[in-house]
């Protein structure tokens, strides 16, 4: 993870002079664990042009690309912005995915990139919805993630006040 963090910044300042390195960074990313390297990955992805590293990240969305890859592509794609244009309709694929922390960051990312709400809010919402019975500790993370995203959104997030208020009452 080190040599990964070292290398992204300095090609990022490179420019699209490193754009032949765009995909193998993106693939490298998708593997890494620390959200920090990721986000790393993606500013510097942005600054070298997100056209080669798109179709990685968007094929990383797949369900056979394993949950781990699903939501760290999400997180990517969401970061790079604007940039992630491309990835939208995969991501609104994702939105439906079984797994609801690969729902969660696609929520975010769709956010991030579009900034528009009204097919978020509910993704987000139905994260806080875990029945209290069935409820554990990789539950708590996904409630988590949720209310992070939501916190991003800022007042488009009001909507969801009433959903973060039962949560929160749900933990104790």
């Amino acid at each position: 993870a080190i040599i990964f963090v070292d290398i992204t910044e300095p090609l990022g300042l490179l420019g699209e002079a490193a754009s032949e390195l765009a995909a193998p960074m993106a693939q490298a990313a998708l593997g890494e664990s620390y959200r920090y390297n990721q986000t790393d990955c993606a500013k510097a992805l942005r600054k070298i042009g997100p056209s080669k590293a798109l179709p990685v990240l968007i094929g990383g969305l797949n369900k056979q690309s394993g949950i781990h890859r699903q939501v760290s592509a999400a997180f990517i794609l969401g970061h790079m912005g604007k940039d992630g244009q491309k990835a939208v309709p995969a991501l609104r694929t994702a939105l439906k995915d079984p797994v609801l922390k690969v729902r969660i960051e696609a929520a975010g990312a769709l956010w991030k990139i579009t900034g528009k709400s009204d097919e978020v809010l509910p993704v987000l919402q139905n994260a806080l919805k875990i029945p209290k019975d069935l409820f554990d500790y990789h539950d708590s993370k996904d409630r988590r993630r949720a209310a992070e995203v939501l916190a991003e959104m800022g007042p488009a997030a009001i909507p969801a006040i009433d959903d973060l208020t039962i949560s929160l009452q749900d933990l104790y």
